[in-house]
């Protein structure tokens, strides 16, 4: 049985990403690391902050070093975070891990 989460949230594995430049400019995941207990976070409206907030706390990155954050639904459903300076990918939030719970 799986347990209830509120309708608005959405439970998510933090990964710690090892990236690497590939050779059209892009960053490629070399390997990708489950880092603690996993974290729930708003679905919709206020998603964003939260993920900043929490990967902040984490120690990963001040609110001042991202770029941009990002969907990316290719293998897995993640919120990627990326660095200011070079676009590097640093960590991701996967809520696909969690698909059950999330209702997906």
């Amino acid at each position: 049985m799986t347990e209830a989460l509120a309708k608005d949230m959405m439970r998510c594995d933090v990964l710690a990403i090892d990236a690497w430049r590939d050779c059209e400019g892009g960053w490629t995941w070399n390997a990708w690391y489950k880092v603690g207990d996993p974290v729930d976070l708003p679905r919709e409206a206020g998603h964003e902050a939260a993920v900043l907030a929490y990967g902040g706390e984490l120690g990963f990155y001040a609110p001042g070093d991202i770029g941009r954050l990002y969907l990316d639904d290719s293998d897995q459903r993640n919120l990627v975070v990326c660095w200011k300076e070079d676009d590097q990918p640093i960590v991701a939030f996967d809520y696909g891990a969690h698909w059950e719970v999330n209702g997906l």
